[in-house]
């Protein structure tokens, strides 16, 4: 996402960069002001990724109501060809390489800030206190400026030029043979110069510089606002120094004094040191000698509300722009749907056992169990039953078959890459209609299903109820058995009578 982010927003930002650039090139705002400037490019540089994407929606006009206008003659509008579609990149390797070599870059500028810090510390223990003739020249410079915060003036042998360092107890370090090279009025605009980076906290100012370049060090756009900060510093602690004095021309020849001093002993810039070097003096002097220059220490609150509004503006502009890299998505390939599960047939029953038939007390039996399971007995439902549920399964096998057809066509892969159409969608909706209708019928055949079941119960348990009747009857003695009971039990004691 990081990545995405510094790709798709590095024209814009490069856009940024280049109309600020050429707007303060060709302006006569002070140093101050240009310097605020550049932090404001790089805030918004920052914010561009997370800027929200606004749409503007036109209202349509309102006819008028008192007259009646023939509307034009409508011309067939030029084709608008879509948007182009954002590069796709494939991740791979190479965005581990892209990484490991971007945090490389972050470890190598944080573990200089590090060595810095130290090395400007010992730097600071190690060094002397200056004469007290360049203290209270130091110190009636701060109260004539109105400087508030204090700082100590130290000579050191281990540096070759000028230097302001922090941050809780800040100091000015002076090379030790300085003091003999240069003239009092030399010497007061070094100290001006350096009293300048304190009062304008450059110090903080720079190690928040050095900690952002840590992590956008490699975006090139983010690397020229940074060098273009350094640049604008020197010169806002040069028309600091000149509206302090009012003269430019002094001024320059101490500057070009001083590089011609430091040049014969010159030593690796500290990171977290601001001072008077020689890499940009002939542009400096330059700017000091320009005719009609006004030199102010403030920045211009006028000029800064209008970059900013300026910038806001630039921003959401540049979040309307369409992204041009884009990772490319694995097309995952398409699965065939599982087949539908075959309906369950209904199991087959054996063909009921024709019972003996009833006698006149089994069917008075039948009529006492009353009408409570009226019509379960009756042929014709069992029929109609069956002949329902075998034309559910025809549909059924009907409805599979068109839905296994649409499935195959929509699993086919789109060679154009083109999104859904309308007859694609159409045919979409009449996939989703009939997994609908499959899906009620199967709910339909179970239900029937288990009503077939139900009526199979039933049925047998009459037809155990009736073979069980059956049987009662069989064991029951018929009234003819009964006549020749008494006719034998008559004979019995017609014989009795007689022997008696």
């Amino acid at each position: 996402m990081i990545l995405l982010a510094f790709l798709n927003t590095l024209i814009p930002a490069a856009a940024l960069a280049l109309l600020t650039f050429l707007a303060l090139r060709f302006s006569r705002m002070n140093a101050a002001t240009r310097y605020a400037a550049w932090w404001a490019v790089l805030a918004a540089m920052v914010f561009l990724p997370f800027a929200p994407e606004v749409k503007f929606s036109t209202p349509a006009p309102a006819a008028p109501a008192a007259e009646i206008v023939a509307a034009p003659l409508q011309l067939p509008l030029a084709y608008n060809p879509p948007p182009a579609a954002p590069v796709e990149v494939k991740s791979g390797a190479w965005m581990i390489w892209a990484a490991s070599l971007w945090a490389t870059f972050a470890l190598y500028r944080a573990l200089r800030i590090v060595r810095s810090y130290f090395h400007l510390r010992r730097v600071k223990g190690t060094a002397q206190p200056a004469p007290p003739e360049a203290m209270e020249a130091f110190d009636t410079w701060r109260g004539t400026c109105g400087v508030k915060r204090k700082a100590r003036v130290l000579l050191s042998a281990e540096i070759s030029s000028p230097i302001a360092i922090g941050f809780l107890h800040p100091a000015v370090i002076l090379p030790e043979t300085l003091l003999s090279s240069l003239t009092p009025a030399e010497l007061d605009h070094v100290l001006l110069h350096e009293l300048a980076h304190i009062a304008r906290y450059d110090d903080w100012t720079n190690l928040a510089a050095r900690l952002a370049g840590t992590i956008l060090g490699l975006h090139p756009v983010a690397a020229f606002a940074f060098a273009r900060l350094e640049n604008e510093r020197e010169l806002a602690c040069d028309d600091w120094v000149v509206a302090s004095t009012g003269d430019a021309r002094p001024y320059a020849a101490s500057l070009a004094r001083l590089f011609e001093l430091a040049r014969t002993r010159r030593q690796p810039t500290q990171a977290l040191a601001s001072g008077i070097t020689g890499s940009q003096l002939g542009d400096r002097v330059e700017r000091l000698l320009t005719h009609g220059r006004r030199f102010t220490r403030r920045a211009s609150l006028i000029s800064l509300g209008a970059i900013a509004t300026a910038l806001i503006a630039m921003v959401i502009a540049g979040a309307q722009s369409p992204a041009w890299v884009a990772f490319a998505q694995e097309r995952a390939l398409p699965v065939p749907p599982a087949p539908p599960a075959p309906p369950v047939k209904p199991a087959k029953t054996a063909p009921p056992v024709a019972p003996a038939p009833p006698t006149r007390s089994t069917l008075e039996h039948l009529v006492e169990l009353g009408q409570l399971e009226q019509g379960l007995l009756a042929p014709r439902t069992l029929q109609q039953l069956e002949a329902e549920i075998a034309a559910m399964q025809v549909r059924n096998e009907m409805v599979q078959g068109e839905t296994a057809r649409i499935e195959e066509l929509l699993s086919r892969e789109n060679p154009s890459g083109k999104v859904l159409r309308d007859p694609e969608q159409a045919l979409l909706d009449e996939q989703l209609r009939f997994l609908q209708l499959q899906a009620e019928l199967r709910v339909k055949q179970t239900e029937m299903l288990a009503t077939q079941n139900q009526l199979n119960g039933q049925a047998q348990r009459l037809r155990e109820l009736q073979h069980a009747l059956a049987e009662t009857e069989r064991q029951q003695p018929s009234a003819q058995q009964i006549r020749a009971q008494i006719e034998v039990l008559q004979q019995q004691l017609r014989q009795l009578e007689q022997k008696k």
